[in-house]
């Protein structure tokens, strides 16, 4: 069965649903039709199964790039999709073309304003401009001294036989990303002992080399000060002692590499992480924007942030649950070359393992599957619960494994941070939401 088909079948389950609308959902969950199914049911109501498999015989594959090419139109049809132009916020809007650099244009900052025009694409370019608009987000440009950041990036082309295309599936097939991945972890800390990484234990996974070191404990630094000044928005969220003791790297070798659509799974990092990114080689834009739509009540706005050389973005606690983020590919062209590696972008991703996720989350209570810890967006009703599901479904097999999430008791040892329940089950709802 094709993707139209698919996407068809949905839309006879669900018909209060748009085609666009499916087919972001089908590729938010990396094609797992099961998955998509689950979701939808929050928001739409419970379907029999059995209705979408009858006329499904057939064999569930298509490619990767037809997903992709369908996505886009189906974007463009509901006005969602996003334009090669930017539009400049001051006190009147100019777009500026997608290859623009960064060089050629003074802002003002004094006159920005926010739009909250449906599905308009905003270029953030500097530290007020980021903040402001959104406000779970810390920006420094040239965080690193220019000695280590030039390092770092040394050091990183050195290992690049360490960066492998991540493997996944859709629907049944089995695809790769465009870009590299490389973990790295910082194992002379105890908490990361038992820790495998998604599919880590088929990667080379790499310790944490000296120059990786250094920059791990300026980002633990930045973010626990940040932290600390700040209300925590929950009881289970790290407050203090935030340790960069996992680096998930990625690697874009030219222009046409992109990462998709998502939001990072909470499994191994817990509800509200905090996220701390820095980018190396040559400028890239990251985007933003929220998971609930315009549809459901909320603001589609999407925020392009570009990121040159030596920028930390922080991402603080809401914002997995909230935004879903993506490097998108630039057709040809690029805001800003390294002079050292040209088009080559590394991108080091520090996260913090949580010793609690790894002895209390739950294994499927239906295969032995490890689970993997998500939130509920969709329905108003159940917006904000966190939930366990099978991580079966990210290799290829099918199983509708489930768990509530449950982080009342996170800090308290050999206590399950799991229920079939859901009014024992943990729900966060954020202020815009």
């Amino acid at each position: 069965m094709d993707t139209e088909n698919i996407i068809d079948r949905l839309l006879e389950l669900f018909p209060a649903a748009e085609k666009s609308e499916l087919l972001e959902v089908l590729v938010a969950c990396d094609g797992s039709v099961d998955q998509t199914t689950k979701l939808l049911e929050e928001q739409f109501g419970k379907v029999q199964q059995a209705s979408f498999e009858d006329n499904s015989q057939k064999s569930l594959s298509f490619s990767c790039n037809h997903i992709e090419k369908h996505t886009v139109k189906a974007l463009d049809a509901s006005k969602r999709g996003i334009k090669r132009e930017f539009s400049q916020i001051s006190d009147g809007e100019v777009n500026l073309p997608h290859q623009t650099t960064l060089k050629q244009y003074g802002r003002n900052i004094g006159q920005m304003k926010l739009c909250k025009r449906p599905g308009k694409a905003v270029t953030l370019y500097t530290k007020e401009e980021v903040e402001k608009n959104l406000p779970d987000l810390v920006f420094v440009r040239d965080f690193l001294t220019k000695e280590l950041a030039s390092k770092l990036l040394s050091a990183l082309v050195s290992k690049r036989a360490a960066f492998t295309h991540n493997k996944f599936y859709i629907a049944g097939q089995k695809c790769q990303s465009k870009h590299y991945t490389a973990i790295f972890r910082d194992l002379d800390a105890s908490d990361t002992e038992k820790f495998i990484y998604r599919d880590s234990g088929k990667k080379n996974v790499q310790k944490f080399f000296t120059e990786m070191k250094l920059c791990a404990y300026a980002v633990e630094d930045k973010v626990n000060e940040v932290l600390s000044k700040r209300k925590p928005k929950s009881s289970y969220q790290i407050r203090k002692g935030w340790k960069a003791n996992l680096c998930v790297s990625n690697l874009f070798q030219q222009e046409k590499q992109d990462l998709d659509w998502h939001s990072d799974k909470l499994t191994d990092i817990g509800p509200l992480p905090t996220i701390a990114s820095i980018s190396l080689g040559a400028t890239r834009i990251f985007r933003v924007r929220k998971i609930t739509t315009a549809r459901n009540g909320g603001d589609s706005t999407i925020f392009n942030i570009p990121l040159p050389h030596n920028t930390l973005l922080v991402m603080l606690p809401g914002t997995q649950e909230k935004f879903k983020h993506c490097v998108p590919s630039v057709d040809g062209c690029l805001l800003d070359l390294h002079p050292v590696v040209g088009k080559v972008r590394y991108s080091l991703t520090f996260r913090m393992i949580r010793n609690e996720l790894l002895s209390g989350r739950p294994k499927c209570p239906k295969c032995g599957s490890s689970m993997v810890l998500k939130r509920m967006f969709k329905r108003s009703e159940t917006r904000g619960y966190y939930f366990w599901l099978c991580g079966s479904q990210y290799s290829g097999y099918k199983c509708r494994g489930f768990y509530y999430g449950k982080f009342d008791k996170i800090n308290v040892p050999g206590e399950g941070l799991y229920t079939n329940r859901q009014s024992e089950a943990t729900r966060w709802i954020g202020n815009s939401e």
